[in-house]
């Protein structure tokens, strides 16, 4: 998966623009957008005191290539794992609490939490997240052929990783 995503991020520094796609479910736009501001030395008086002040010109930002190649694989990553987690707060009839990837709930609630965090795992990935995304930036010819994994043996783990 990192060469795809590597791959993607040379297509799109080709045409000089950054990762972007709107997420699915959740309609959340995504702009993997890193910059180079242009930089300029500027004095300014202060009463009898001249200040020397760096600045940075964002509107002249130019595309940060290698940062937007070394970042993509984990940043898209990041942006379904926040999709998996607002499906399970959303459908959740009970109090959940989230810290980045994590979910938690009242001890009551765990059986319930155990199985659906599972079930909208399996949901988030049966809609092909990846082929949503990469079509949006035309690259869906990165995606590499699937194999023989079965997402819904993740609703028999005892453990969920993402």
């Amino acid at each position: 998966m990192l060469g795809m995503f590597e791959k993607l991020a040379a297509q799109e520094n080709d045409k000089d623009v950054p990762i972007a796609y709107d997420q699915i479910v959740t309609g959340f736009p995504f702009v993997h957008s890193y910059r180079e501001p242009e930089k300029k030395r500027v004095k300014l008086f202060y009463g009898e005191d001249m200040l020397r002040i760096n600045i940075q010109i964002w509107k002249e930002a130019t595309l940060k290539k290698t940062k937007q190649a070394t970042g993509a694989s984990p940043n898209i990553v990041h942006s379904l794992d926040a999709v998996h987690l607002t499906m399970v707060v959303h459908d959740a009839d009970y109090e959940v609490t989230v810290v980045h990837d994590s979910f938690g709930c009242h001890a009551g609630n765990m059986g319930h939490m155990f199985e659906h965090v599972r079930h909208k795992f399996v949901e988030l990935y049966d809609m092909d997240p990846l082929n949503h995304i990469m079509s949006q930036m035309d690259a869906s010819h990165l995606i590499p052929a699937k194999g023989n994994l079965d997402v819904s043996e993740v609703i028999k783990s005892d453990y969920a990783f993402a």
